[in-house]
């Protein structure tokens, strides 16, 4: 199993996604692709993130998705999506131990922020990703709202995504504070969270009459 681990790793590395899940696929379907007799083992999340991490490492390659066009991001987003759902197939019906964690969310989160568009609906995707990790009680952390804020095209899902962060990771910061000394922030943390908006809040002035146009209380929590 580490074999095929370790290479599906060194795919990500080099941005050969599509060998990574042909290497999943032989894993899955318990048969080597180059005809010997080895048995490969069964995929388990370990395997299936490292898959995850191989299309999202393809952000990293020519100037990433965004210079490739939308049709080519569209696949990469069902691509991570598919794996998602293939994992809980696996697990439900196969027997698999294969169930999604954060780190599965937060790559997928993480390949949303690099594709979505403009003009695309995108924070109701991020949302209802969020929304299932909340049903299937798999723990939020900073970089799940972190990317959920950078993939958001909307001033007021922020905002909101900035209120579920507050709720789930909040008490934090203070227990961060307190084991690693007052000052010291990492990705672990709500300030890491806010750093996120902060960043993205620039993009919407002069958008649809940037946050203006939103009211005067998303204009006042902006500031805040």
């Amino acid at each position: 199993e580490y074999s095929y681990s370790a290479a599906i790793v060194a795919c990500a590395r080099c941005h050969e996604y599509t060998m990574a899940l042909e290497l999943l696929k032989e894993m899955r379907n318990g048969v080597s692709n180059d005809g010997n007799s080895y048995v490969p083992p069964k995929p388990n999340t370990w395997v299936y993130n490292a898959a995850l991490s191989a299309i999202a490492s393809l952000e990293e390659k020519g100037g990433g998705f965004r210079s490739l066009g939308s049709e080519i991001n569209n696949n990469r987003q069902e691509l991570a999506l598919r794996l998602l759902e293939q994992m809980k197939y696996d697990n439900e019906h196969l027997g698999m131990n294969t169930l999604p964690d954060t780190v599965t969310y937060n790559t997928i989160l993480a390949i949303r922020s690099s594709t979505a568009t403009v003009n695309e609906p995108s924070d109701q995707i991020t949302a209802q990703l969020i929304d299932q990790m909340k049903i299937e009680e798999i723990p939020r952390d900073a970089i799940t709202y972190r990317n959920a804020i950078v993939a958001s095209n909307d001033a007021s899902a922020i905002i909101h995504f900035l209120q579920m962060a507050g709720d789930d990771i909040g008490g934090q910061v203070i227990k961060h504070q307190k084991s690693s000394g007052a000052g010291t922030k990492g990705p672990h943390d709500l300030t890491y969270v806010y750093n996120a908006a902060l960043s993205v809040t620039p993009s919407f002035i002069g958008k649809g009459g940037g946050f203006r146009s939103l009211g005067s209380e998303i204009n006042n929590n902006r500031q805040e």
